[in-house]
């Protein structure tokens, strides 16, 4: 044990005595602290959040859209302090019904009306199976309607922010983990360290450890930054709201905290497959940059294709959704393919975290085996 604590100190260290390690934690994290004040202030003036609170509560109802039409422009894009009270519900409205026609001619039954057309046309578009439309129907249909407003401006920016976090990760992990395992050959010190009394599986699991560990202090550093200044700068007051005020077209049945807590786990497990796959190339390309490259590009070369794959091509475009790149995102919600598994149809949000987990696994099980075997 006093073996394995050695060698664990030793890269841990090796790992954040790195000028770029450090650098690059202490820029993103500076960061993930501004950004959760700046998603907001950067994108409404002072005294919005208050003023929007001003119909929080209301029903969605033709008595609130007769206020909104009389205080907008027919199309609802000038706004200024006499009428700014309205503006989130007018991109509310305006999504329903499309950009571009004038919000005057559509009543709360036409906007709610329009909503399911849109909805029907994703459902379509995703080539559901009977099963599939069954489930997101009684989803529909358990929605308490019509909608209460509540004004969602910092939980939505919160949402944006979780996701550039996911972005954050994808640049950082490689960064920190690309030597864990390259650095032996640059350094030339993998003979010694794996003359230890144990032998190579007590230094890999030491690596793994320190790698993974890592990981985690990333993930908590720039996601709980993120959260902890926005909900004690601007407060976190609709968490129970709908997240269909966010997101029109969705049907599940959940809120807009429920939604920031699925994108917590999923942030959490994508963070630790990203440190299988930083850790996994480091050892399988033996050089810090090429890790880099292949670990980063590739995050980047499969948003690019996954977001390219038309959905008509249901398989090969549902499995490229998964990737963590595409999926992390609040967006989810509006995806309504779902994933059969256990003898149930399981969401996409709900199946990703155990994928992420057991890619990481057997990306570690691997790198052991290869690093038992490795000669030198």
């Amino acid at each position: 044990m006093k073996n394995f604590r050695t060698i664990f100190y030793y890269e841990w260290k090796k790992i954040w005595m790195s000028r770029i390690t450090l650098v690059a934690f202490v820029v993103l994290f500076a960061f993930s602290l501004l950004q959760g004040v700046m998603e907001v202030r950067g994108n409404y003036p002072d005294g919005s959040i208050e003023l929007f609170q001003e119909i929080d509560g209301r029903t969605l109802d033709d008595d609130l859209l007769k206020e909104l039409h009389a205080a907008a422009d027919e199309y609802g894009t000038f706004w200024n302090e006499t009428n700014y009270i309205y503006m989130e519900l007018c991109d509310f409205v305006r999504e329903c019904v499309g950009y571009g026609t004038k919000i005057s001619d559509h009543d709360a039954a036409n906007v709610y009306e329009m909503r399911l057309d849109n909805i029907d046309a994703a459902k379509v578009m995703s080539s559901l199976s009977t099963e599939e439309v069954s489930y997101w129907d009684a989803q529909e249909e358990s929605l308490a309607k019509p909608f209460v407003w509540r004004n969602i401006v910092v939980e939505k920016e919160l949402l944006n922010s979780l996701a550039n976090v996911m972005i954050m990760l994808a640049l950082f992990l490689p960064l920190a983990l690309a030597g864990v395992f390259a650095s032996e050959h640059s350094l030339k010190t993998y003979n010694i360290l794996r003359a230890t009394k144990h032998g190579r599986l007590v230094v890999y699991g030491a690596k793994v450890l320190a790698g993974s560990l890592t990981a985690l202090v990333s993930f908590v550093a720039f996601a709980g930054g993120t959260i902890l200044t926005s909900a004690l700068y601007w407060h976190l007051d609709a968490l129970d709201a709908a997240v269909q005020l966010a997101f029109p077209f969705t049907s599940l049945h959940m809120s807009v905290g429920t939604l920031i807590g699925i994108m917590v786990v999923l942030l959490f497990t994508a963070t630790l497959l990203f440190a299988a796959f930083s850790m996994f190339f480091s050892q399988v390309m033996r050089h810090s940059l090429a890790v880099m490259g292949a670990c980063i590009g590739g995050y980047f070369v499969m948003f690019a294709i996954a977001t390219t794959i038309p959905t008509s091509a249901r398989g090969l475009s549902q499995a490229l959704s998964l990737f963590p790149a595409t999926f992390v995102s609040p967006r989810l919600v509006y995806e309504y393919r779902m994933i059969p598994a256990f003898g149930h149809l399981l969401l996409g949000y709900q199946f990703a975290p155990a994928l992420y987990l057991v890619v990481a696994a057997f990306l570690l099980v691997l790198g052991g085996a290869l690093y038992r075997g490795k000669r030198g």
